[in-house]
């Protein structure tokens, strides 16, 4: 069994400016839930309360993950 020591950080500052409510563009949330020879995936619009989960899952590779990106994309190119 392995033991991590956890040593104290410094805060870190938000690197996101959030637009005020109304003007902010959709964003699409992703899930992954990723195993050693699958990754499942899951969509949630920020603008919906739907969950699309298993809507697809990749092999777990680079290209299968890329590929994954790719669709993702064309399928939702205002969340880009």
């Amino acid at each position: 069994m392995k033991s991590y020591i956890l040593l104290p950080s410094e805060p870190v500052q938000s690197q996101i400016t959030i637009a005020p409510a109304g003007t902010r563009p959709p964003v699409l949330f992703i899930g992954l839930d990723v195993h050693n020879d699958s990754i499942a995936v899951s969509l949630a619009p920020s603008d919906s309360t739907e969950v699309r989960a298993g809507t697809g899952s990749s092999a777990g590779k680079h290209d299968d993950v890329l590929k994954l990106v790719k669709k993702l994309q064309a399928a939702h190119p205002e969340r880009s």
